[in-house]
């Protein structure tokens, strides 16, 4: 019996891999899968046929530390894409709650900013593109400049 390394605890439990876990699944060994909540990550346990319960550890993992999931949703999506569509859920402490990340607050406000000045940036461009005035060329902008700073001189003298 190996030992797996769930939060900050060790159980003393047997421990299994993805590999082994899609073996048991296609053997119809499963029994009943549980994902257990604990100091705000998620571990997934799994009962076999034989009432033992298997803790799913990550496949790099070399001294039996659980595989950890960061969010809900995560580990029900993975254990869906693995077949599994029945599982319970147990909290083990009350600090399961949703992280914040205050730096990605940030971050999406300053990419709301820079849509709504693209926005308002092509419309600028939408509107001078379809206006009635007609289009100059360069060297008739730049006479009739040349013509409004004339007249300005002249009027201060």
């Amino acid at each position: 019996m190996q030992s797996a390394t769930i939060g900050q605890k060790v159980i003393d439990q047997k421990v299994i891999d993805q590999k082994a876990l899609t073996n048991l699944l296609a053997s119809g060994a499963v029994t009943a899968v549980r994902i257990v909540g604990v100091s705000g990550r998620w571990n997934v346990a799994i009962k076999v046929g034989d009432g033992s319960e298997l803790f799913l550890v990550s496949q790099r993992s070399k001294q039996g530390e659980a595989r950890v999931f960061r969010n809900l949703d995560t580990v029900v999506a993975f254990l869906f894409d693995m077949g599994i569509s029945t599982m319970n859920i147990s909290v083990m402490d009350s600090s399961i709650s949703k992280s914040t990340r205050p730096d990605r607050s940030a971050a999406m406000k300053r990419v709301h900013e820079a849509a709504a000045y693209d926005r308002w940036f092509r419309e600028q461009v939408a509107a001078a593109q379809n206006s009635a005035r007609p289009a100059l060329t360069l060297e008739q902008s730049n006479a009739s400049l040349a013509a409004r700073k004339a007249a300005k001189i002249n009027s201060m003298k």
